[in-house]
């Protein structure tokens, strides 16, 4: 499957371009589309949130449309949560750095 139209739709970060501040949601876009068209391993080292993102979506999914009881209910939480926390760890690192 060919991602590289995905370059063509990319919208900048609005906090980030309108006051030069970083978001825990800046670099999603770009972060996927290197997953998806480069390397994996370049996506998880641009932005490690990627990885329990895609968990949470593979989770979510699995939940919604193929088994829906309460065991995949309480995983697609738990991955829910890994993920926020890994977003927000993310962002305090990369707000550190920047001092």
């Amino acid at each position: 499957m060919n991602f590289m139209f995905l370059s063509s739709w990319m919208i900048p970060c609005p906090s980030k371009k309108r006051r030069g501040i970083e978001w825990p949601g800046c670099g999603t876009q770009r972060a996927l589309e290197l997953f998806f068209t480069q390397s994996p391993i370049e996506a998880i080292a641009f932005y490690p949130p990627i990885l329990p993102l895609l968990i949470f979506a593979g989770s979510a999914a699995t939940n919604l449309f193929v088994i829906k009881n309460n065991r995949t209910a309480n995983i697609t939480m738990l991955t829910g949560a890994i993920y926020v926390a890994a977003l927000i760890i993310n962002f305090i690192i990369r707000q550190l750095s920047i001092f």
